[in-house]
């Protein structure tokens, strides 16, 4: 579940350009997996920085502009 629904943002961001070469792929798919956690509740069994290399606190500006691509 969390998987489908960090992949089904990861791909809300290929229509705009302020994500598209502007903001690390790899960046862009750990805010996903972050967001996708959050809307779910779901714990990952490792932290996020051992899974992805990345802080939660340096991809606020990517989770939030993920959140803002979300349908209201």
């Amino acid at each position: 579940m969390v998987r489908s629904l960090a992949l089904w943002l990861v791909n809300l961001t290929l229509a705009f350009f302020g994500f598209v070469g502007r903001i690390l792929p790899s960046a862009v798919a750990a805010s996903a997996l972050f967001l996708a956690r959050q809307i779910l509740g779901v714990q990952l069994r490792h932290d996020l920085e051992e899974v992805t290399g990345y802080k939660a606190k340096d991809l606020m500006g990517c989770i939030c502009a993920l959140v803002e691509l979300l349908p209201k």
